[in-house]
């Protein structure tokens, strides 16, 4: 239980993934965490719901397969089994036809979506996207990098539809390009992968390390403000109560961020950020009507649908689940799509409403917190994860490294770090000094 009567050592606020892999490498440390969230349930953004064997992500959710998030997955004893999406199998809406993705050779010699000599420019554009080092393209935003690339309509539809599923932005005017190339470039070696079970084995496996680690783990606790004195940190809960820390990680949004702990940095982060948006509908079927068809990308909308349960082990025996989804813009309000979204599926699985057993559709689902700018330098331009030597930060939107979920767990572990060897621990003389609240 929270003993709201003594001072506490390191505090963490929002209990996502950051949250709870911060968590688990402190405690792993000897450090005494509290983790508070304020919603029911831990995981934020990485909960899956069951509903009768099917297992429904927030929305498409791939685990990058050759990143840092692997690794530290694996360093904290967090197992999970998963599956990989076959690119090849990728097919393309163009104005209501479906064609394969030109990405072989011999789909690229056959495709109709391209002049002779767009097929031979597509090719010397490849061996750029592999070739030109991300950093020389942190100021340049997507949509510029590609116009440099090509004056074909075509060929930059096509960098454009790539570039959507890799890093789920429709911003190109306002993306750093760096971040394609970025994550365009680790993908070549692995494929990311989609988690059995759903990315809940994820938080579950995290929230076995913590308790194991000793972590005490509050939900339903609403944080007002956090304030930093010469001694210690005090945090104000909604019922008007306080605590006392040593340390303070905050592993929320930069909005929740910047109100918590008003500082120049957070304010500024709060009022530019430019959140990643997606409209999902999410559609369990007791029968797949086309299995052949499982994956396809809009050319012309900014669409994606992906049956994950023909990788992921995500639907009982003979059911499939779907996630269709539209990319939006930063001005596009999802609700206007959910119409859009179904003609997309019953092109790829037509009659699918006979098989329906649960659908859920969210309009405007937040992906990422934060798009990375080029006028910001891209992953470069966010914010360190220390804000002074109490308060520390975590999360997508944080350090130089990684992206989605990526960032949340390199930043954490950053994070950690971090406290290990700025922060000291509550001493027993500590505690007298900083005395009770």
């Amino acid at each position: 239980m929270l003993n709201r009567h003594k001072p506490h050592d390191v505090i963490i606020i929002g209990g996502g993934l950051a949250g709870l892999t911060t968590a688990v490498y402190l405690a792993r440390a000897g450090r005494q965490v509290i983790i508070l969230e304020k919603s029911a349930h831990l995981g934020g953004r990485a909960t899956t719901q069951t509903r009768d064997g099917f297992h429904f992500n927030l929305g498409p959710h791939a685990l990058n397969g050759n990143g840092e998030a692997l690794k530290i997955l694996a360093e904290l004893n967090v197992p999970f089994t998963s599956g990989n999406p076959d690119v090849q199998r990728t097919l393309l809406d163009k104005a209501g036809q479906l064609y394969p993705l030109p990405v072989t050779p011999g789909t690229i010699l056959k495709t109709p979506l391209l002049t002779w000599r767009e097929k031979l420019a597509l090719t010397q554009l490849m061996t750029r996207l592999v070739r030109t080092r991300p950093e020389t393209a942190d100021h340049t935003s997507w949509q510029e990098w590609v116009a440099a690339q090509t004056s074909s309509v075509a060929l930059q539809d096509l960098l454009h539809t790539i570039s959507r599923i890799t890093t789920y932005i429709n911003a190109p005017e306002l993306m750093s390009a760096s971040l394609f190339l970025r994550i365009f470039q680790m993908s070549l070696s692995k494929p990311v992968l989609y988690v059995d079970g759903g990315w809940q084995v994820l938080v579950d496996g995290l929230r076995r390390r913590a308790e194991e680690g000793g972590v005490i783990l509050e939900t339903g606790v609403r944080v007002t403000a956090v304030h930093e004195t010469d001694l210690h940190v005090e945090i104000i809960l909604d019922d008007a109560s306080s605590l006392i820390a040593g340390t303070v990680l905050l592993a929320v949004d930069p909005k929740t961020a910047a109100s918590l702990y008003p500082s120049e940095l957070l304010e500024e982060q709060a009022e530019t950020a430019v959140p990643v948006r997606a409209a999902t509908l999410d559609v369990a079927l007791n029968h797949l009507p086309q299995p052949e068809n499982v994956l396809a990308l809009g050319v012309d909308e900014p669409t994606y649908l992906s049956v994950h349960s023909a990788v992921a082990k995500l639907a009982p025996e003979g059911g499939a689940l779907i996630q269709v989804a539209r990319y939006l813009s930063p001005e596009e309000n999802g609700s206007d799509f959910r119409g859009s979204l179904e003609n997309l599926l019953e092109m790829m699985q037509p009659g699918w409403r006979q098989h329906l057993v649960h659908q859920r559709f969210l309009p405007n689902m937040v992906v990422a917190n934060r798009t990375p700018l080029a006028v910001e330098g891209g992953l470069n331009g966010r914010p360190d994860v220390a804000l002074t030597n109490r308060i520390f930060l975590a999360g997508d939107w944080i350090g130089p490294t990684g992206w989605l979920a990526e960032a949340s767990f390199t930043s954490a572990r950053e994070a950690a770090r971090r406290i290990l060897a700025e922060s000291p621990q509550l001493t027993r003389e500590r505690l007298s000094v900083i005395g009770n609240p």
